[in-house]
């Protein structure tokens, strides 16, 4: 009987769309007098889902490339002098170089340019989820808001910033993808990215994951939040831009340029270029939910209410 009731479940469940892992797209649209839990809700969709636990973690124990955001509601409040919690949230999502968290590199970038590119009305919802995680929510949705135009943004101090529209990135020509793929495998073994980097499936022979100390930073999830131009400049001058948290500043080759200059002489900027493409292609997965079907969950509470009646059965 339990066989027919599970074997029943399975077929049923195959015809019927699963659950994906992950949470679905935010469903309410940003409008001028959102109320604030619906505005905290989109917040939250758009941090699952757009990159930002690339290098954040919400809670837990886990140390991310960046700040645990569990508090950071609370902690925005007094982190930069005259300044408020909003003020604050919208000032590092929009300019982050202007600030640093002790302890963290600065390696945020602005979420409203490529690849990350929130509109405006999303840099608030964001900054509303943000508030929620600690604090108090304060953002609030106006008519001017939502307006497809560059917003300024004016700050306590005097500075400005100015959010606009930017065209998400073009998605990357397989060709090149695989063209920067053979340039980095053309390369001798220890001027290999995957020498030092996990990069997608591919990586250094007894990689761990959070390997601080051993290797260097796992670009499986790079692509989420940087463009190829920023991996070109890495590769070019790597103390130009700063090094991610736990890792020595010296570890990446300063002469990787000339490797690729030696090797492809006029070609090398070509070269440069998809082997960049290649790297950033890479997004990852967010930590997220599990797949899991209802049909499952249903077929695990009906065979325990079977399971069940016949152990009463028996007792009886």
């Amino acid at each position: 009987m339990v066989v027919v009731v599970l074997g029943v479940y399975t077929f049923v469940g195959h015809l019927v769309p699963q659950f994906t892992g992950g949470y679905p797209p935010a469903e309410v649209k940003i409008q001028p007098g959102i109320n604030q839990a619906d505005l905290v809700k989109v917040g939250q969709d758009l941090v699952n889902n757009r990159g930002c636990l690339t290098c954040h973690t919400i809670g837990g124990t886990d140390k991310g490339r960046c700040p645990n955001l569990e508090t950071v509601g609370k902690e925005a409040a007094t982190r930069y002098k005259g300044y408020n919690a909003e003020q604050y949230l919208l000032r590092r999502l929009t300019d982050p170089d202007f600030s640093e968290v002790p302890g963290y590199p600065k390696i945020m970038p602005k979420v409203w340019q490529p690849p990350i590119a929130l509109s405006w009305p999303e840099v608030k919802a964001v900054t509303a989820y943000l508030e929620s995680l600690g604090g108090k929510v304060t953002v609030q949705v106006t008519a001017d808001d939502v307006q497809e135009k560059p917003h300024e943004i004016k700050f306590p101090d005097g500075a400005s910033v100015t959010v606009k529209k930017v065209e998400a990135a073009k998605e990357i020509d397989p060709a090149v993808i695989q063209e920067g793929h053979d340039v980095m495998m053309s390369l001798p073994d220890k001027e290999r990215c995957i020498a030092c980097h996990k990069v997608g499936t591919e990586m250094p022979a007894g990689w761990f994951p959070n390997g601080y100390g051993q290797y260097c930073p796992d670009l499986s999830t790079i692509g989420a939040m940087h463009d190829a131009d920023y991996v070109k400049q890495k590769v070019e001058n790597p103390q130009s831009l700063p090094t991610v948290t736990g890792y020595p500043k010296t570890m990446m080759p300063m002469d990787y340029k000339k490797v690729l200059n030696d090797k492809y002489g006029k070609q090398a900027d070509e070269k440069l270029v998809a082997l960049a493409s290649f790297i950033i292609s890479h997004r990852g997965q967010q930590k997220l939910p599990p797949e899991i079907s209802p049909w499952i969950i249903g077929g695990m509470f009906l065979l325990s209410i079977i399971v069940g009646f016949f152990l009463k059965r028996r007792r009886t």
